[in-house]
């Protein structure tokens, strides 16, 4: 590009940036981009209620843009003594981002952030030389997901604490700047 941007390419579906960094969209619609199944079930002593999402006919309904926790007080228990616990899971539990997912995107990196109070450890890497590092020390490739990486990396280098926590950065090549997201649900939007 002439301004010097960095155009990574496509998004990987049911993902968008916002503020600089890559997160899911928090939608029945973004799960099912991201290939996650979408359960619920109430916790509450005595319950055993549990609801399975299907997609295709929330679909039909118009309602797969909800966001998961206004689906979770929509599908809460009508108990008398306001215990319900009707939580939204997950499968799996962590999105599949994997660091092959971002093997080859000029200017996408993965952020690795301390979260040790008072320490300021950061270290940005592109996901190509996080595999080859990983793969160097037999602990991982290209198949491992972005959010793993916390727990096969070595300590903070400032507070030597191994309390990571992992980011995507991404580029804006449209430079919307902070607070603006661009959103990517199903391949095909």
């Amino acid at each position: 590009m002439a301004d010097g941007s960095v155009n990574p390419g496509p998004l990987p579906p049911g993902w968008r940036v916002f503020c600089g960094k890559l997160e899911p969209i928090n939608t029945l619609e973004g799960a099912e981009a991201r290939g996650e199944s979408i359960y619920g079930a109430c916790y509450a002593d005595g319950c055993k209620r549990s609801q399975q999402f299907h997609l295709a006919f929330l679909r039909r309904e118009g309602l797969t843009d909800f966001e998961l926790n206004k689906l979770e007080r929509l599908y809460r228990c009508h108990r008398i003594d306001w215990t319900c616990d009707f939580k939204i899971k997950r499968d799996p539990p962590t999105p599949r981002l994997t660091l092959g997912m971002l093997h080859d995107r000029p200017g996408v990196k993965v952020r690795l952030l301390c979260e040790t109070p008072g320490c300021a450890g950061k270290v940005e890497i592109s996901a190509k030389g996080m595999a080859h590092q990983l793969q160097a020390r037999g602990v991982g490739d290209r198949a491992t997901r972005v959010f793993d990486v916390p727990g096969l990396v070595g300590p903070c280098k400032v507070c030597s604490q191994k309390r990571w926590t992992a980011q995507v950065a991404w580029p804006d090549p449209d430079g919307a700047g902070r607070g603006r997201s661009k959103r990517i649900g199903r391949q095909g939007d």
